[in-house]
């Protein structure tokens, strides 16, 4: 037990179900998709979508997804939901244009998201709730705004250099030409548009239409570079291969044994 008279965290417990993210808006995500007859899947893929919209340093619907699941009586599943390289990249063409290291901020460094097929994937064979449902929390975050928490706040004013570098990225990440204090609301009414098709037309709209289109032509755009030609294909490919179940590897004791 912890010394009551010094600050800290008492451990949590419950009998129904429990919830733990890093912002508090996702956990309420969580927490109210429970509520709603949703079960753990529901929670996550309504916690994860929120924290794409309030934790923009963090996480964002352009990131990967692994899960892992046990259900009562069955193997443990493991999804993995990673982005792939775009299907043109390959070290020949890489050698052809003289990269030899791949800068993290170049068009080259982008991956075909994985995190909104593995989301759509996970909630059609395990969820409960409407699939608009579960996104319905982030639209709304997205779209009327958010506070911006001292965490968040410390973490953006440190990529102020990077975040300038592109058009798009400045007017939605620094709004006033700087990075959001802490307790600011920040709005990103062009992830709310986005998140808002995805939630009506399903993860596949993510990957084909617009919202492909736009992920392609934007660094194209800003960098005049070939890469278009190279994740484009990926993309679209996304469609057609959900993400893989892949063994899990596992150690432990005869008490417990822990699974990745």
């Amino acid at each position: 037990m912890r010394d009551f008279q010094r600050p800290g965290r008492s451990e949590v417990h419950g009998f129904r179900s429990m919830v733990a993210t890093s912002h508090p808006l996702a956990s309420l995500a969580a927490l109210d998709a429970l509520r709603e007859g949703g079960n753990a899947i529901d929670g996550a893929i309504a916690a994860a979508a929120v924290l794409a919209v309030v934790e923009p340093s963090q996480t964002g619907i352009g990131a990967d997804c692994f899960a892992l699941l046990k259900k009562p009586g069955h193997a443990v599943v493991a999804m993995n939901g990673s982005g792939w390289a775009p299907r043109g990249a390959s070290a020949t063409l890489f050698a052809d244009r003289g990269i030899d290291q791949i800068d993290p901020g170049a068009p080259e460094a982008v991956t075909v998201p994985g995190a909104v097929r593995a989301w759509g994937r996970l909630a059609n064979d395990y969820g409960r709730l409407e699939w608009a449902r579960l996104l319905a929390p982030a639209i709304t975050l997205a779209e009327r705004g958010y506070a911006v928490s001292p965490r968040l706040a410390r973490d953006w004013s440190r990529q102020i250099a990077k975040l300038s570098r592109h058009p798009a990225c400045r007017e939605i990440f620094l709004p006033q030409g700087s990075s959001p204090a802490a307790g600011e609301r920040h709005v990103q009414r062009a992830l709310a548009r986005t998140l808002r098709a995805i939630a009506q037309e399903g993860a596949d709209c993510f990957y084909e239409g617009w919202i492909a289109d736009d992920i392609v032509q934007t660094p194209h755009r800003w960098m005049a570079c070939t890469h278009r030609m190279t994740l484009l294909p990926g993309l679209r490919s996304m469609n057609s291969r959900s993400p893989v179940n892949i063994e899990t590897m596992s150690c432990g004791n005869a008490d417990r044994t822990g699974r990745e």
